[in-house]
């Protein structure tokens, strides 16, 4: 539970980080904040996942296509 409880307080730290620097974006700036949160959620979730699934796999492919994944699939929402 301690873990967990701290898992979800930083998870939640960064949520706020990146919500914050959606502002900056015209896009996300226009946004509800429970919107904009959404997609910031969003986002934490598929990087987890992308990166736990390279973690988990034979790492044949470079780091960067993570990055290259998350612009793929956000960057037409984050503009």
């Amino acid at each position: 539970p301690a873990l967990e409880e701290e898992r979800r307080r930083v998870t939640e730290e960064y949520i706020a980080v990146l919500s914050r620097e959606a502002n900056r974006l015209e896009r996300l700036s226009s946004m509800p904040e429970d919107e904009r949160r959404a997609m910031m959620v969003a986002l934490i979730g598929a990087t987890e996942g992308l990166v736990i699934d390279w973690l988990a796999g034979e790492r044949r492919r470079p780091p960067s296509t993570i990055v290259e994944a998350l612009l793929t699939v956000f960057g037409p929402s984050l503009g």
